[in-house]
């Protein structure tokens, strides 16, 4: 593995944005896995949150936070363990090339999350998933699950989250590296940071703003840290 690897639980140093005053805070640091198999396929969860019905379903990647002193690797491998029942190697977690910071509302709290996006590679076709170690909410939020083909994924008009998923996946698969603005991940999708000035629309509804610009300036700071 790169010197990447060597990331490890902790607050980043990023500048922090302003958030909803909705709920209280959980801030984490957190790692997602674009699990691919043999075919290349790319494995989601369908997701939904019990307490929101109003969300609706939605494709999320594998993974959660870290522990106590644990890196990135160590994390993707608990979490796809514990998760899926799909057992890997440390030597199969790629580098962290994807960089987010992102919130959303789960359980009566909101989530400020320090995300990194890392790629495995599985010898398998369409492995099967066991929930036996999932943790109660999850057995909750996850109710199925699918092998995407990223053309599928790209192409698809479905919510994701990341939210951007089918806009960045692309890039990540070709190992470029993806610091991506502030995610408001909410109930019409995800947005991003709004002000007053230089908006700029995509086609799948994120807003780029002048806050998220020195977000990312701020993400591609962290990035050196990192490596």
């Amino acid at each position: 593995m790169s010197g990447s690897s060597r990331l490890t639980a902790g607050r980043f140093n990023a500048p922090m944005v302003e958030l909803p005053s909705d709920l209280p805070v959980i801030e984490r640091d957190v790692v997602r896995v674009v699990v691919q198999d043999a075919r290349g396929d790319v494995l989601l969860f369908r997701t939904r949150e019990l307490t929101m019905p109003e969300l609706d379903y939605w494709w999320e990647l594998p993974g959660g936070g870290f522990n106590d002193g644990e890196t990135y690797v160590g994390a993707a491998v608990r979490e796809l363990r514990e998760e899926t029942g799909i057992r890997i190697g440390p030597e199969q977690v790629g580098p962290p090339t994807w960089r987010r910071t992102a919130t959303f509302r789960h359980r009566a709290s909101r989530h400020l999350q320090h995300e990194v996006v890392a790629v495995v590679h599985l010898a398998a076709v369409s492995p099967g998933v066991n929930e036996d170690q999932r943790l109660d909410y999850e057995k909750e939020d996850y109710v199925d699950f699918r092998w995407w083909a990223v053309a599928d994924i790209v192409a698809s008009t479905e919510r994701f989250y990341p939210g951007r998923l089918p806009e960045l996946l692309p890039d990540l698969l070709a190992g470029r590296a993806v610091d991506e603005p502030f995610e408001l991940w909410f109930v019409n999708g995800y947005f991003g940071s709004t002000s007053a000035t230089s908006r700029a629309q995509n086609t799948r509804g994120s807003v780029v703003t002048d806050r998220d610009r020195t977000w990312g300036r701020a993400c591609s700071h962290v990035r050196r840290q990192w490596e």
